[in-house]
């Protein structure tokens, strides 16, 4: 399973999943289901770009975030500063910052 765009699509690196998961203890991670991202499209409209720049075989770590206080920011960096350090990983954020009509 992956995003599908126009131009190739990309795989989910499970592999970074499950070791983003197994820090459930210090950040409680939602897994996303394909219901929640049918509703959210602010990392598929990126798709196209990073095949593009990166190429089809780049795999993506979707993380969906919303509001957080600062406790919960603070244990989400602690979980993800590792993969910052990574020279394999590319973080990309993006937002969403409108909302038409009822969700």
């Amino acid at each position: 399973m992956g995003f599908k765009s126009p131009i190739g699509n990309l795989k989910v690196c499970y592999q970074a999943i499950k070791e983003l998961a197994a820090n459930q203890e210090k950040f409680n991670f939602l897994l996303a289901d394909i219901d929640m991202e049918e509703q959210e499209h602010a990392i598929e409209v990126q798709v196209p770009f990073l095949v593009y720049c990166l190429g089809p075989s780049v795999e993506i770590v979707p993380i969906y975030i919303g509001e957080m206080n600062q406790a919960q920011m603070d244990l989400i960096s602690d979980v993800l500063i590792p993969h910052f350090e990574r020279e394999d990983s590319l973080f990309l954020a993006v937002s969403n910052l409108t909302r038409w009509g009822e969700r």
